[in-house]
């Protein structure tokens, strides 16, 4: 959709035309040309806040582009794995239509590495995470960056990861003050507050290409924010289907945003009841391909059944418990419309772009284990209805609230609908990370040598610009003190210097605290040191996140606890707040390494594979910290032991099948149906006929003829040519978009 049919302006430097005209874009939108008009390829930093979907991407994309031609490194950071590969995909695509040759590539993985391979790269993606743990690292390419841009700036207010994009935003004013900065959001109220810090020129812009309507739905009402109203026909004696039934007469598609999983799950199956009245046969067929395909790349589980049963049906539901393949494949349906109806958690609004024409937010409230029930903040509204209407499709969104009765909708009316969101304010003291995690960092990049330079550092802070230098100061202090009393860093003649250990500590993208945990844990170990031991040290560590325990869990904790009693120093672990998490952290861990299936996770601990997922590498990160330390704190005897376990943890198996999953396509499932098979080690695959590994279930010809190669085996050359002969022309095609691996 374009605003007019205004040709780009003349202005435009010839590398960026071209490019815009090679791509099919004959016009700029408001904010774009706002941007331009400003100075936007002349060296100023920028803060572009505009509606989703308003072109803030382009401007990012343009400025990269433009950037090439300098000789210098673009690197574009976002929140998430997930939205930094859509990026890389959409820049990817661009460049190639607009026939521009560029080193790209994205990373994500792996924090304990410099990176250096991404020296001979023009541009660059990655998380902010991982930015920070190479910049800590402080490779040399890192001087060549002339462009820097920073997607979702109104994360800095996030308690999760708002204190990594303000330390970064810190540190990369200090040490490369001639770098471009270009942050984007599409909501931000006070943009001249942190356009200030940033030394940034601000382009405001509230234009959408899809108008957005708001309103709240009550007594079979959409009351609108201007006054208007729209009945809606009740069918269905349920309020949602009936909205969902109103949208999808129009060919619309509606995401429903719900409080828990359990009751996106529960709405998206309640759903089918409409959903399943509007898919056709053709729509069906394809879906049930899909499912198919999905359901023979993963583990079985309850919950991923139960998805497939609601999919079939033309609905579905997403949250962070699915497996990475099954919130792909629902992303893909509803972005391609052949679902219409979706129920998801609100982590799907911060996450990748996924627009429909109507969008619902069934309530309000949000439950949190510290403080109860709360209300959502502004921002977090503003977030989720940003996604209701589709560029190209959609002559306008609409985002909706539901109310129970008049009182509620007149409330939600003033409190939302009505009210601008919270301004971003510094989390630095109170986020995830601690302000020692940060002072650790600077020094060990270099960042400062003495307390007036961290100091000053310190005082150069979002944190600092908000509320002053003086609440910033003590905390400076008194981490300074607590790392040179644990060892991390010294100080000599007013000098700072981090420790060999200090610095370990802050390339391993750790706490502090973390390290000296698994010093003082090994330090007074129980009277037997197992995989259990190791594995609790990690779940008790600070950075370990935690998978939650109810009193439901209680009696098989308690059986857990009983059985390794010795194997637990429970004198140290009893009092913490977090001991009933940290047990049943451990206690899934250990299923894990015991190869019960996702399933009888789910069955028994109800850990969704999503959460498992995320457990198994945080745990493995953790452990293998815990092995890169040891020998600082003497305790080299660990090192086999915590090697091991990592590799557990990592694959999910028994001792005996490390060797087998060391090859490059056999996974925890079918390593235990070799072993099984009398294949037990790699000399056993070698020489082995290939035709008694094709025999065996999941091991196909393709799969049992690269474990062949790979482990160096006798390939009949008949197998060979056909094989060859039979490759689909995308193994020519598909590449890996990490390459960082």
């Amino acid at each position: 959709m374009k605003l007019d049919k205004e040709v780009i302006p003349s202005g435009l430097p010839k590398d960026v035309s071209t490019f815009l005209r090679c791509i099919g874009i004959t016009s700029l939108y408001p904010v774009q040309r706002q941007a331009v008009e400003a100075g936007l390829f002349k060296g100023p930093n920028f803060l572009v806040c505009s509606p989703t979907a308003s072109g803030k991407s382009l401007i990012a994309f343009m400025s990269i582009v433009h950037n090439l031609n300098s000789g210098k490194k673009s690197v574009y950071l976002a929140p998430l794995k997930a939205l930094a590969s859509e990026k890389y995909r959409e820049l990817k695509k661009m460049l190639k239509d607009a026939n521009i040759s560029c080193k790209l590539s994205i990373t994500t993985g792996d924090y304990d590495n410099p990176s250096n391979f991404l020296a001979e790269k023009d541009v660059i993606i990655a998380t902010y995470e991982k930015f920070d743990s190479i910049f800590r690292h402080q490779p040399q390419w890192l001087q060549d960056i002339g462009l820097i841009v920073l997607d979702e700036i109104h994360l800095l207010s996030s308690l999760g990861r708002g204190s990594v994009i303000e330390m970064l935003i810190t540190w990369i004013k200090r040490a490369y003050p001639q770098l471009h900065i270009l942050g984007l959001s599409a909501t931000i109220k006070n943009v001249e507050e942190l356009s200030g810090w940033l030394k940034a020129h601000p382009i405001v812009s509230h234009w959408r290409p899809v108008p957005l309507r708001e309103a709240i739905y009550v007594d079979g009402k959409l009351v609108f924010s201007d006054e208007a109203e729209s009945d809606i026909l009740t069918t269905y004696e349920d309020p949602l289907l009936d909205l969902a039934d109103y949208v999808l007469r129009e060919n619309g598609q509606i995401l429903f945003f719900t409080s828990t999983r359990r009751s996106a799950e529960s709405l998206a199956n309640k759903l089918t009841k409409v959903s399943y009245r509007y898919l056709s046969k053709r729509v069906r067929s394809l879906i049930l391909r899909r499912i198919k395909e999905t359901r023979s790349s993963i583990e079985r589980t309850s919950l991923s059944e139960k998805l497939f049963s609601i999919l079939e049906r033309g609905s579905a539901f997403h949250h962070a418990g699915l497996p990475p393949a099954c919130r792909n494949l629902v992303e893909e349906l509803f972005r391609n419309s052949y679902l219409k109806t979706l129920a998801a958690t609100p982590t799907l609004a911060a996450g990748v772009n996924l627009p429909a024409r109507y969008v619902a937010i069934v309530s309000t409230r949000r439950y949190d284990r510290v403080f109860g029930s709360t209300d959502i903040s502004v921002m977090e509204y503003k977030q989720m209805a940003g996604r209701a209407g589709r560029p190209q499709y959609d002559k306008y969104g609409v985002a909706v609230l539901i109310a129970r009765n008049t009182v509620e909708a007149r409330y939600l009316m003033e409190a939302y609908l009505k009210s601008e969101p919270e301004p971003i304010v510094s989390v630095l003291e109170s986020g995830e990370k601690s302000v020692e995690f940060y002072v650790l960092a600077s020094l060990v990049a270099g960042m400062g040598f003495s307390k007036e330079d961290l100091l000053e550092l310190f005082s150069s802070t979002l944190y600092a610009y908000q509320f002053g230098e003086r609440n910033i100061r003590d905390k400076v202090f008194s981490s300074l003190l607590y790392l040179q009393k644990e060892g991390a860093i010294t100080e000599n003649n007013g000098y700072l210097k981090p420790t060999s250990l200090g610095r370990r500590i802050a390339q391993l993208y750790i706490e502090p605290k973390s390290a000296f945990w698994f010093r003082d844990f090994l330090s007074s170990p129980p009277s037997k040191v197992t995989t259990i031991t190791l594995l609790h040290m990690a779940t008790t560590s600070p950075d370990m996140l935690l998978v939650y325990s109810t009193k439901r869990d209680r009696d098989i904790l308690d059986f857990f606890i009983e059985r390794h009693k010795d194997e637990l120093p429970l004198d140290l672990l009893v009092e913490r707040p977090l001991f009933w998490d940290e047990i049943k952290t451990t206690v899934t861990l250990t299923y894990w390494i015991s190869e019960e299936s996702e399933n009888s996770i789910l069955k028994n601990l109800d850990v969704q594979p999503g959460d498992l997922y995320r457990i198994v590498e945080s745990s493995e990160w953790l452990i293998y910290a815990a092995g890169e330390l040891a020998p600082f704190f003497g305790y080299d005897g660990y090192l086999q032991q915590l090697e091991e376990l990592r590799l557990r943890v990592k694959h999910g198996v028994r001792k005996e099948l490390l060797p087998l999953v060391s090859i490059k396509g056999i996974g925890r499932v079918r390593a235990r149906r070799l072993f099984n098979s009398g294949i037990k080690t790699l000399d056993d695959l070698k020489r082995v006929p290939i035709e008694k590994i094709k025999s065996i279930p999941g091991f196909g010809s393709s799969l049992a003829l690269s474990i062949k190669r790979e482990v160096g085996g006798k390939v009949p050359k008949i197998s060979e040519k056909r094989e060859t002969i039979q490759k689909p022309i995308t193994d020519y095609l598909v590449e890996d978009e990490d390459s960082s691996n």
